[in-house]
């Protein structure tokens, strides 16, 4: 009994095994990773030191949407970092790390979105939860790079490689923050369904708007030069956050350029190419980018 027992364990392992040998290469080609290892690049980010010239904030329509490139190349070298996370919030938590890595007299890029400006991005972020994973201890950069070829696929990865199309998932991972981005084929509706889950029972909260407004004041009064735009989407995705996320965000930019901001309005527009409606493809952050490199360049702060 007990030796048929384990026959019928043993063979449902490599049934198991063989399931996940056939299943893991169709997730692979699903999501293609290149440049630095991704753990790496998490790692180092939350673990930078400053001080940087420029510092760039935001989510995940930041960190994937502004290279640092052109804006260094436009700045005549400057030392920039994207310090973009997953559903960053505006938190003091997180307004702190962004200070601390401001040079004195440096720039502040705020990339706004409305999801950043939720109870939920305050609270559930990927800013945090890295900072508690790797805020204490560092881990050699090679076992990092050996475990990420061990790492659990994330479920959105599953259900690219399961919904019954080719669509594929393109990032590089490069060292200054900024992930390039891109699917084939694109799809601007991918993003819309999950984004409208996101809002419907999380609204902006006032108390973040406000906190953000008060921490754009205080950088302004100590030297710091403070630029933001609402980081560009497909009209789909601004129109389920004007639908549900509570708040008009037309009234944000006379709050923060009264706080001392610059407002860049052109690069607000969305007329750059999205790959989901939520998130730039990395040609389109790119163009992006050497608009406010510019705009950078052109404007000094009063």
């Amino acid at each position: 009994m007990l030796k048929r027992r384990m026959h019928r364990s043993l063979l449902l392992l490599v049934a198991l095994v063989a399931a996940a040998a056939a299943v893991r290469p169709r997730i692979g080609r699903s999501a293609e990773k290149s440049g630095i290892p991704s753990a790496v690049f998490w790692q180092d980010k939350i673990r930078a030191e400053g001080p940087f010239d420029v510092v760039i904030a935001g989510d995940s329509r930041a960190y994937r949407g502004v290279a640092p490139g052109p804006v260094k190349e436009a700045l005549g070298g400057a030392t920039v970092l994207n310090f973009g996370f997953p559903s960053a919030g505006f938190e003091k938590k997180y307004l702190d790390r962004v200070e601390a890595l401001s040079a004195d007299g440096g720039i502040i890029v705020l990339a706004l979105s409305t999801h950043a400006l939720t109870p939920a991005a305050a609270t559930d972020n990927a800013f945090l939860r890295r900072s508690r994973s790797f805020g204490k201890t560092q881990a050699p950069r090679w076992w990092l790079a050996l475990g990420e070829r061990f790492e659990r696929i994330p479920l959105h990865k599953i259900a690219m490689a399961f919904e019954g199309s080719k669509r594929r998932y393109l990032e590089r991972f490069e060292a200054d923050g900024w992930v390039h981005s891109d699917t084939d084929p694109r799809n601007p509706e991918h993003a819309v369904a999950a984004y409208r889950r996101q809002l419907l029972h999380n609204k902006v909260d006032p108390a973040l708007v406000t906190g953000l407004v008060q921490r754009v004041q205080r950088w302004a009064t100590s030297g710091r030069r403070v630029v933001a735009f609402r980081i560009p989407t497909g009209d789909s995705i601004r129109n389920v956050e004007a639908e549900l996320g509570g708040f008009e965000f037309d009234s944000l930019p006379p709050r923060l350029t009264a706080a001392g901001a610059e407002w860049l309005p052109s690069i607000s527009e969305n007329r750059f190419t999205s790959y989901d409606g939520s998130h730039l493809t990395g040609d389109a952050a790119t163009a992006l980018s050497q608009e406010l490199g510019g705009a950078l360049a052109r404007k000094t702060k009063p």
